[in-house]
C-alpha cells in the first residue's frame, strides 16, 4: 500500500494555499471573539459573524501597514505575525466568545439558504457565482486595467522591496489614492508565494458583505436562512461576479460599505460602534469616492443620538477618520486637494486637479447616453443589458435582477410593512451617491441594500414563494448571460483544457500582447531591465513574475 505523503511533501502551491486558509481561520477567529465582546450578548449570531469577518479582515490590513511602515515585509514575517497576533487576540476573548453555537448557527442557516425555501435558487446562483470567478482567477494571470495600473504594482513594489513607500511610476493613482484594500491584496499575495489566486483576494470580502446584508436583513425581521440566501444572491449580481475574479476594489468598497450602514447608520445601541468604526474607517482608506457615502452613514449616525448618543458618534468618526484619512491628508498637503489628481467643483469650492471629473464619468460610456442626464444614465444602466459583459462595464451590469426584480420587490416590502431593515434605506441613499451611480462596480452597495429590504417579506404564501422563484430566476439568467466576461469571452472550458503553459497566450490578456509580455519578461535576467512606453499605462505588467 503506497504510503500518504505529509502535508510537507505537499507542491509549494500547494502549501501556500493551506497557509493562507489557516491563517484566514485564525483571523476570523480573532475577529468573533473580538465582536463577540464588543456586541450585546443579545446580539443574533449573525451580527457577530458579519463582525468577525469584518475584524477579520482588518487584522491583516494592519499587520501589512506595521510592518511595511517598519521595512520588515516578507512570507515569513507576514504569515508569522498574523499568527501570534490572530492567536493572542483569541485566546483573550475566548471567554466571551460563543464561536461552536455561532458557527453552528450559520450551517444551520446556510443548509436552509440552500435548501429550505423558494430562495434556494437565488443562494445557489451566489455559490455558482463565487465559483466561476474561482476557477477564472485560477487559469488566467492578472489582466484588469486599474488592477494592473495601480493595485497590483504596489504589491510588487512591497515584494521587492520588503517595506511600503510611494511607488515610482507615472501613474498618479499609484500613489496618489487610499490604499487600504490594497494592503490585503499584499498580505495575501506574500502568503501564496506566487500570481495564481492573486485575483480572488476579494473574495474574503465578497463573503463579509453578504454576512453583513444577512445580518442587516435579519435586524429587519427575516429568519436566518432567507437572509443569508438574500445576501449570497448578491455575489451572483453580475458586476459583482466579474469583478470578484480581479484585483480592483468595489466589491471589497461596496461590502464595507454594508458593513458600516449595518453596524452605524443601523446601530441598535453604542455597543455596535466600535465595529462601525472599523468599517468606516477601512470604507475611506478604500477609494477616493468613499468621503460623499462616509458623510452621508456619518449624518445618519448623528441623527440617531437618542439610541448611540452624539459623544459616542463622534468618537466613531474621528476613530474612522484616524484609520483610513491618511490618503486624504497627504493629498491635501501636497496638491492642496484631498482627492487628487480629480479637479473637484462644489458649488463656489474648486479643488485643483490634473484632470476633470467630469472626464471619469464620461469615459467609455457609449452614445447617445454620455450625452443624457445622471438619472436617464442611471435607469438605462438598471435596465439595458451592457455593450460588452466584462468585470467594467460602463452602462448596465446589474443584469436583469436588480431592475426587473428587486427594485420592485423591494418596494413592495416596504410599501407594505412601511419599514426597512435599519440602515439599509441610508445603505441605498448612500449606495448611489456618485456622479458615476450608472457604473454598476461603483454601486454595488445599491442592490446589497434592496437585498437586505426584500428579504423582509416572509415568502409563506404562494404568491411570496413565487416572488423567491423569480427573483432566483432573474439572478441566475443574469449570471448565465455574464458568464463569457470571466474570460472575455474565450471560454473557461477552453482555458481548462489547455496546459498551463500556454493559457496566457491563448486568453490573449487585456491588450491581446500577453504572448509578448511573457516572452519580453522571460528574457530579462538577473540585475537586468526593460524599459517600454509609458503611454501603455500598465506598470503591473512589468513586474509580474
Amino acid at each position: 500500500m503506497a504510503r500518504s505523503r505529509p502535508w510537507l511533501a505537499v507542491e509549494p502551491r500547494g502549501r501556500a494555499v493551506i497557509l493562507l486558509l489557516l491563517e484566514l481561520a485564525v483571523c476570523f477567529w480573532a475577529g468573533h471573539g473580538v465582536a463577540s465582546r464588543v456586541l450585546s450578548p443579545a446580539a443574533d449570531p449573525l451580527d457577530r459573524l458579519a463582525g468577525a469577518a469584518l475584524l477579520g479582515l482588518a487584522l491583516p490590513i494592519a499587520v501589512v501597514e506595521a510592518l511595511g511602515r517598519a521595512q520588515r515585509l516578507s512570507p515569513t514575517s507576514v504569515a508569522a505575525t498574523t499568527i501570534v497576533l490572530g492567536l493572542a487576540i483569541a485566546l483573550a476573548t475566548r471567554r466571551r466568545a460563543r464561536l461552536g453555537p455561532d458557527l453552528r448557527a450559520l450551517r444551520a442557516a446556510l443548509l436552509g439558504a440552500l435548501g429550505g425555501g423558494p430562495w434556494a435558487l437565488a443562494a445557489w446562483s451566489g455559490v455558482v457565482a463565487t465559483g466561476l470567478a474561482a476557477a477564472a482567477a485560477y487559469l488566467l494571470p492578472p489582466w484588469a486595467w486599474d488592477a494592473l495600473g495601480y493595485h497590483l504594482p504596489i504589491v510588487y513594489d512591497a515584494l521587492a522591496t520588503g517595506g511600503l513607500r510611494e511607488v515610482p511610476t507615472h501613474v498618479v493613482y499609484a500613489y496618489a489614492y487610499p490604499h487600504l484594500v490594497d494592503l490585503y491584496f499584499l498580505w495575501w499575495r506574500e502568503l501564496l508565494r506566487d500570481d495564481t489566486w492573486i485575483e480572488l483576494a476579494q473574495l474574503p470580502f465578497a463573503l463579509a458583505g453578504a454576512l453583513a446584508i444577512a445580518a442587516m436583513g435579519r435586524r429587519g425581521g427575516a429568519s436566518s436562512q432567507r437572509a443569508l440566501a438574500f445576501g449570497l444572491a448578491w455575489l451572483a449580481i453580475p458586476a459583482v461576479a466579474l469583478e470578484l475574479a480581479t484585483n480592483y476594489v468595489d466589491v471589497a468598497f461596496a461590502a464595507l460599505l454594508v458593513a458600516a450602514a449595518h453596524f452605524g447608520a443601523g446601530a441598535r445601541d453604542r455597543r455596535d460602534l466600535p465595529l462601525a468604526a472599523v468599517a468606516l474607517g477601512l470604507f475611506l482608506g478604500a477609494k477616493p469616492s468613499a468621503p460623499l457615502p462616509f458623510a452621508l452613514i456619518a449624518l445618519a449616525m448623528l441623527a440617531r443620538r437618542r439610541r448611540v448618543g452624539s459623544l459616542p458618534s463622534l468618537a466613531t468618526i474621528a476613530v474612522a477618520v484616524a484609520i483610513g484619512g491618511g490618503a486624504y491628508v497627504a493629498n491635501l498637503r501636497a496638491h492642496g486637494n484631498p482627492i487628487w489628481p480629480v479637479a473637484v467643483r462644489v458649488g463656489g469650492l474648486r479643488l485643483p486637479g490634473i484632470a476633470s471629473a467630469q472626464h471619469f464619468f464620461d469615459l467609455g460610456v457609449p452614445e447617445p447616453w454620455r450625452h443624457r442626464g445622471w438619472i436617464a444614465r442611471l435607469l438605462g444602466s438598471w435596465f439595458l443589458p451592457p455593450d460588452r459583459w466584462v468585470y467594467d462595464m460602463r452602462l448596465g451590469g446589474y443584469g436583469p435582477l436588480v431592475g426587473f426584480a428587486l427594485v420592485p420587490l423591494a418596494a413592495i416590502v416596504v410599501a407594505r410593512t412601511r419599514r426597512a431593515p435599519p440602515g439599509a434605506l441610508i445603505l441605498a441613499v448612500a449606495g448611489l451617491a456618485s456622479p458615476a451611480a450608472f457604473w454598476a462596480r461603483y454601486t454595488l452597495g445599491f442592490p446589497a441594500a434592496l437585498l437586505a429590504i426584500a428579504s423582509r417579506g416572509q415568502g409563506r404564501s404562494r404568491r411570496g414563494g413565487a416572488r423567491e422563484l423569480v427573483l432566483g430566476a432573474f439572478a441566475a439568467l443574469g449570471l448565465s448571460l455574464a458568464t463569457p466576461g470571466f474570460t472575455d469571452g474565450k471560454g473557461l472550458l477552453r482555458l481548462a483544457r489547455a496546459p498551463e503553459t500556454q493559457r496566457a497566450s491563448l486568453f490573449g490578456g487585456l491588450d491581446g500582447h500577453e504572448a509578448e509580455w511573457t516572452h519580453a519578461r522571460a528574457i530579462v535576467g538577473d540585475g537586468e531591465a526593460f524599459a517600454y512606453d509609458e503611454s501603455f499605462g500598465l506598470p503591473g505588467q512589468l513586474q509580474r513574475g
